[in-house]
């Protein structure tokens, strides 16, 4: 790859009590990898951690317009069975999105070519921790 990238990944729902602390610290972290040099971001748009981090990339773009959001998409007809909001959110970051990728089901792409990982780690079996331990490169964990 060109540009150092990031990949978000996390399956998990965030807690309400928990969501402005969580969006205020992938915020910082999202800055901090841009100031390292990434500029690439990929995301899978599943709802919970991997919407928040659409948006605040995509919030993040008004300073920082040289950063990219990549949607790489499991495949094409993904929102098929949610529900209407979820669907409304997932068309507004589309549209928005940078690029769109439509990967295997399991984007193996992504964890082979990202060089940084940001997860939302809900404690440390579940499935984005997994994911992290599956990686063999800078992993950086939001743990709540």
């Amino acid at each position: 790859m060109d540009a150092k990238t990031c990949y978000f990944a996390s399956y998990r729902m965030i807690p309400k009590k928990k969501y402005s602390e969580l969006q205020r610290e992938l915020m910082f972290k999202i800055i901090e990898l841009i100031h390292e040099g990434v500029c690439c971001f990929y995301t899978r748009n599943i709802p919970g951690f991997d919407m928040m981090a659409a948006l605040t990339v995509l919030n993040i773009k008004k300073w920082f317009p040289h950063i990219k959001l990549i949607f790489a998409l499991p495949y094409k007809d993904q929102t098929k069975d949610r529900s209407n909001a979820d669907k409304k959110i997932h068309n507004h970051i589309l549209d928005r999105a940078d690029m769109v990728a439509y990967l295997s089901e399991d984007c193996q792409r992504l964890d082979d070519d990202s060089e940084v990982h940001v997860c939302y780690l809900a404690n440390a079996k579940d499935s984005a921790a997994y994911s992290v331990n599956c990686v063999k490169r800078q992993a950086v964990g939001l743990d709540f």
